[in-house]
C-alpha cells in the first residue's frame, strides 16, 4: 500500500512539473508569435495591446524635469 501511494505522488509531481514546463514554453512561443495580445473588435475606446513605446509615442511624452533642475545636497559621515 505504500509503495503505490509512492508511485502515485510521484506520477502527479511529475505531471505537475511537466505541465508547468510546457505552459511556460506555450506562453514564451505566444509572446513571441503575438498570441494572447488584447485586440480591438469594437469602434469604442479600447485601444490594442503595444508591449514597447513607439517612435510616435516616444515624441509625445514630455519631460517632468530639466535636466539642470535639482539640488546637490552636502553630506557628512557619521562614524560609531
Amino acid at each position: 500500500m505504500g509503495f503505490i501511494f509512492f508511485l502515485m505522488i510521484l506520477f502527479f509531481t511529475v505531471l505537475f512539473l511537466g505541465l508547468t514546463v510546457v505552459g511556460n514554453i506555450l506562453r514564451i512561443v505566444g509572446r513571441m508569435f503575438g498570441f494572447g495580445q488584447q485586440r480591438q473588435t469594437t469602434g469604442d475606446a479600447r485601444q490594442t495591446y503595444q508591449p514597447h513605446d513607439t517612435n510616435e509615442h516616444a515624441a509625445e511624452r514630455k519631460k517632468i524635469f530639466d535636466k539642470e533642475e535639482g539640488e546637490y545636497v552636502d553630506f557628512e559621515e557619521i562614524g560609531d
